[in-house]
């Protein structure tokens, strides 16, 4: 399971960040690392792991470099970047105990892998969103006037191609579906942009989706 940062702060897939247009009115009274970490109320309508980077988010704003970044923050944003797992296991013991450092990772292996409330909207709805996208340009034969068929090959391919990704993106957050998408970094040049089923309309639609929860 990927949930550690220090190595790659960029290999996490949504990041919200200053645009709060998702998140509900009354639920989130300051974008700020204490204002985030403290609201226990967003973790029953958003995915765990994205107020997670939210914090790791408003702590890069302070500096580029992860290190110096998470030393100027304040001992209550240092505590609560631990409490995210944010932090080597060495630096989260200066914060508290083994104890409470194992409920807290408890909470993460837990609440990162799907949703245990009826509000929380997890990895796997975001996947099922898509495949409701991809299928719409089936039924409005987009790919193919006229050819349904040719249509329904071409989302069958796209489905076949992202399965993999999809299994790891819904069970630990693997940011491997993300880079297909935006055809970035190990998919720069296999990526979505380079498949016969590509098209601009449809890339937008699906990062849009990748992007919302």
């Amino acid at each position: 399971m990927k949930l550690f940062v220090e190595d790659n702060v960029n290999k996490y897939p949504i990041i919200i960040g200053e645009d709060t247009d998702s998140t509900p009115d009354g639920y989130l009274d300051e974008t700020s690392i204490i204002g985030i970490g403290t609201n226990k109320a967003i973790e029953n309508i958003m995915d765990y792991n994205h107020i997670r980077d939210w914090v790791l988010v408003e702590m890069m704003k302070k500096d580029v470099d992860y290190a110096t970044a998470f030393g100027m923050c304040n001992p209550t944003e240092q505590y609560l970047c631990c409490v995210f797992q944010l932090m080597p296991y060495s630096v989260r013991l200066l914060f508290m105990s083994d104890a409470q450092d194992k409920v807290n990772w408890d909470k993460l292996v837990q609440l990162t892998e799907g949703s245990p409330f009826s509000m929380f909207i997890g990895r796997s709805r975001i996947y099922q969103d898509m495949r409701v996208c991809v299928s719409d340009f089936v039924r409005r034969e987009i790919w193919f006037p006229n050819d349904y068929y040719s249509n329904l090959n071409y989302a069958q391919a796209f489905l076949k191609d992202v399965h993999l990704y999809k299994e790891y993106y819904i069970a630990a957050n693997d940011p491997e579906l993300g880079l297909f998408l935006r055809s970035e970094g190990i998919h720069l040049t296999d990526g979505f942009n380079s498949k016969v089923y590509w098209l601009q309309e449809l890339e937008d639609n699906l990062l849009n989706i990748y992007n919302s929860y």
